[in-house]
């Protein structure tokens, strides 16, 4: 999904019908908000929230919309991305543990370049994982150029790290 600043806020509650739900509009008291206020209050509880819960549908669907705002080619997204989700992604070791194998390349590439400055109280896993089915569902796997992660992410799964040898 190419995601444009303009009409972000439409297209994550159009991704996440979830954040239509009082218990998420009424964190920011009504006002109609611009997205910075949507991605730094709301975004960011249903992520945290997410965390807690071992719903990896959901958590495969944020990791992609967060994907496609880490490679959108509009700045103001991009800075978004920066400035509102990173911080909470790396609030926490458990929040980092929870979204870190469903991320794809450009999130974790600029994890990984925020540098101590976002990432000083956690731990960046290592990115080797390798990718395993869930059920019936097809895998996803985080790795190669934009369109096949793209393509790849179409799918419904999960990658989990590849255990020790």
């Amino acid at each position: 999904m190419n995601l444009v600043c303009s009409l972000l806020n439409e297209q994550v509650r159009e991704r996440f019908p979830v954040l239509k739900q009082p218990q998420y509009t009424e964190l920011i008291g009504g006002i109609e908000a611009g997205p910075y206020v949507v991605f730094g209050v709301i975004f960011n509880r249903y992520l945290a929230d997410l965390a807690t819960r071992a719903d990896l549908q959901a958590k495969a669907g944020v990791a992609s919309f967060i994907e496609d705002m880490a490679a959108t080619k509009d700045d103001r997204v991009s800075d978004m991305l920066t400035t509102e989700v990173l911080p909470t992604l790396l609030g926490s070791q458990a929040m980092v543990d929870s979204y870190w194998p469903l991320l794809c390349t450009a999130t974790r590439r600029r994890l990984r370049l925020g540098g101590p400055r976002l990432s000083g109280k956690v731990e960046l896993p290592s990115s080797e994982y390798k990718a395993v089915p869930i059920g019936r569902k097809s895998t996803v796997l985080c790795t190669g150029s934009r369109s096949e992660s793209i393509e790849k992410r179409e799918q419904v799964g999960v990658v989990l790290p590849t255990p020790p040898s």
